[in-house]
């Protein structure tokens, strides 16, 4: 069976995950651009797409790729949506940074060899659903009135996206150890001072962002998550090298 969580995301679940409204045909590939920044909250709490890449070139998942999120109205269940950070430089017109299209890039070189989704793009006149497959425009699916969207991807953005060796996937190196396995060296009021066994360093994060990672290790894993837990409890009292400071 086909991963449905991208290597290079940081896997952040929210509304949507856990395939609670189903899942999806893994047919067509619905391409976004957001209104302005910091939607994530937004996007991941409401359930409205599997991914947001950001313009530093990050990208969040928030649901499993055949997992059926609300980003396209009758369109939900035919696949996964891609929500890239919109951006507009003040010396030109573009809708993506270098960093964001070269991140989703990967993104959508793994839909191609793991899911089987064609490397083909539409962003012409609308189209019915099942009419298609592959990556889709926003702006190319046939809704409703009040419905339609008129967001897409610049032909020229998908081109360079898929010429040439796909981008190896990379996790953020912040979520790394939180995904591989964490060693927490100790609390100091919000902070948790957390050891990287695949870079042998040491960062300082917020209590909640410890938590809820380890709540995704936890459900991966099948154990309790609770703070009071046992696991929890090891976690926190499990050897590690000094930090250094």
């Amino acid at each position: 069976m086909s991963e449905p969580v991208y290597p290079g995301a940081s896997w952040e679940p929210g509304a949507a995950a856990g395939y609670n409204r189903g899942r999806n045909r893994m047919r067509t590939v619905k391409c976004h651009y957001t209104v302005g920044v910091n939607s994530g909250a937004l996007i991941r709490n409401q359930g409205l797409a599997q991914w947001l890449v950001d313009r530093d070139g990050t990208i969040h998942q928030y649901a499993e790729c055949d997992a059926i999120c609300w980003d396209s109205g009758e369109f939900n269940d035919d696949g996964p949506g891609i929500e890239v950070e919109y951006y507009e430089p003040h010396d030109g017109d573009a809708i993506f940074t270098d960093a964001a299209r070269d991140a989703t890039a990967g993104l959508v070189h793994w839909l191609h060899n793991e899911w089987g989704v064609p490397l083909d793009y539409y962003d012409g006149p609308r189209v019915a659903e099942g009419a298609f497959s592959g990556f889709i425009a926003h702006k190319s699916l046939q809704q409703r009135p009040d419905l339609q969207h008129y967001d897409y991807w610049p032909r020229e953005d998908w081109d360079r996206m898929v010429s040439g060796a796909p981008p190896e996937p990379t996790p953020p190196p912040r979520k790394r150890a939180l995904m591989a396995g964490f060693l927490v060296l100790g609390i100091d009021g919000q902070s948790v001072y957390v050891y990287d066994p695949n870079t042998h360093s040491s960062c300082l994060m917020h209590t909640n962002e410890v938590l809820e990672a380890w709540q995704n290790v936890a459900k991966v894993n099948g154990f309790d998550a609770s703070i009071h837990s046992e696991d929890w409890a090891r976690a926190l009292l499990a050897d590690a090298e000094p930090m250094r400071k």
